[in-house]
Formats: C-alpha cells, structure tokens, sequence
C-alpha cells in the first residue's frame, strides 16, 4: 500500500495527453480543402498527374489546406507524408497552406527524385511558384508547379556524340510528298493510257451498228491504188498498198481499212494492178 501512494501522486502532476491531430485526408491526386481551384484547373492538373503516373511511375499529391496545427509548413508536410503512407520511392507531395493572411508552399519528394526537383533550373521554377503563393495566386502556383513537375521528371534525350558530324536536315516529309506526286501523275497517265486503248479498240473492232465484235476478212487483202509505173523526170513511183476488210455477222456492217491497222487474219502478197 505504501508504494502505491507515490504512484499515484505522480500520476496527478503528469500534464494530459494531448487531443490527436486531425489531418486532411487525401482525396485523389488533389485535395482542395481552400477551394482554390476552379473546374477547368482541376480538370488540367488530373489529366496532367495522371498522364506523369502512367508514363514514369511517378505519383503527385496536391494538397490545399487552410489548417496548419503545428503553424510549420515543413512539419506539416512530413506528418501529411507520414499520415497518407506515401511510397519512399516516386513521391510527390505539393502542400499549399494557408498561415493567417499568409499563404506558403512546400515540397516535399522521396529521396530518388530529389536530385531532380532539386536543380538549379528547377530552384528557380519553385521561387516562381513562391512568388505566385505570397500574391495569393494558388490556381496558377499549382499549375505552374504540376508543370515543372512534369519537365523535370520526363526522361531527357541523349546527348550527342561531338566526334559525329551533324546530321542532314530531316526531309522525309518532302520526299515522301515528292514521291505521292508522282505515283499520283503516273496513275493518272496510266488512265488516259487504258482510255485510249479501249476508244482504238473500239473503233477498230466494234461494230459501230451493233456493237458486235468485227472480224477481219479471211480472204486476205485487196489491192488497191495505182500501181509501180516507170520512173519519170521529176515524179516518184508510187507503191501498192493493201487493204483489209472487216465485217460484222450479226448486221452485215463491211469496213475496208488501209492496211496500217495490225489485226489478227492471214496476210497474202497483194499484186499491183495493171492499167
């Protein structure tokens, strides 16, 4: 019973335990919690962290509060961190909280993409956004820091060899154009190409009554025309030539050419004629 008593005495100085801490919980990729952002801004900046998280793995929390606990932002940064069990590898936590009439901004970001969000083109991208959250602008801070985000983290190209000579403009698209050109021209030529052929066919071989198919006479040529006569001062003989006769069964239609027309049909030694 005697040990009790300073026990107990010593239980009623202990001061009490303080109340627990109630933290803004995470609804999405961002928790507006000021009503900061209008619907647009929201919509950009989800599409945005989405877009990030599906290409590199890299998950962005935005968080907009106007209770501080603590009246720390980088104390509050940490709890939140610890409270919404954020992953200790492609992390981002973007904390925008208001301390009175006062706004501040925080980052904080797991240890393998600080490098990073730690350069010296990405301090002078967080001092603009520092500088947009002391004029109370948080739509366009947020923003322009889920942009920077997005920069800094994409994967950059590599660098060029220097001993390799520079490389010829890129003319793919012209050539490409250049040679849509001319297939374009060549069908278009092949075209008139088949056109005419079946307009010659058709006046050689087409019966122009009836539209049959004409044949070529099978009993060979007819001479006609003057035939070889003596060569005279100042006059040229002229030559025999000879013609062929096409003929359509159906209407009767009969058409004797010069000859210049190649057909199929047996051809005959034509005889010149005498006067």
């Amino acid at each position: 019973m005697l040990t009790l008593i300073p026990l107990l005495a010593l239980q009623g100085t202990l001061p009490p335990s303080p109340p627990p801490v109630s933290l803004p919980q995470p609804l999405g990729w961002i928790s507006d919690y000021g009503a900061q952002l209008g619907r647009s801004t929201r919509s950009f900046l989800e599409e945005r962290i989405g877009d990030l998280a599906e290409s590199t793995g890299v998950q962005t929390y935005l968080l907009i509060t106007l209770l501080d606990p603590w009246s720390d932002p980088s104390l509050l940064a940490e709890r939140i961190w610890e409270a919404w069990e954020l992953r200790p590898e492609r992390s981002i936590l973007l904390l925008f909280v208001r301390e009175g009439e006062r706004w501040a901004f925080r980052l904080r970001a797991s240890p393998d993409l600080r490098p990073r969000l730690q350069s010296p083109e990405a301090q002078s991208v967080w001092e603009s956004v520092t500088r947009l959250v002391a004029d109370r602008e948080i739509a366009s801070a947020a923003r322009e820091a889920v942009t920077a985000v997005i920069r800094l983290l994409q994967p950059s190209p590599s660098p060029a060899d220097p001993d390799r000579p520079a490389s010829a403009p890129n003319t793919a698209p012209e050539r490409t154009s250049s040679w849509k050109l001319y297939a374009a021209l060549a069908g278009a030529v092949g075209g008139l190409g088949l056109l005419g052929g079946a307009i010659a066919y058709a006046l050689l071989w087409l019966c122009p009554g009836c539209g049959g198919r004409l044949r070529r006479s099978p009993l060979g040529g007819y001479a006609y025309g003057y035939g070889a006569v003596p060569r005279r001062a100042g006059r040229t003989p002229r030559v025999v030539r000879r013609g062929w006769v096409y003929y359509c069964r159906r209407c009767g239609y009969r058409r004797m050419t010069s000859g210049r027309e190649r057909g199929r049909g047996p051809r005959r030694p034509v005889r010149p004629l005498r006067g």
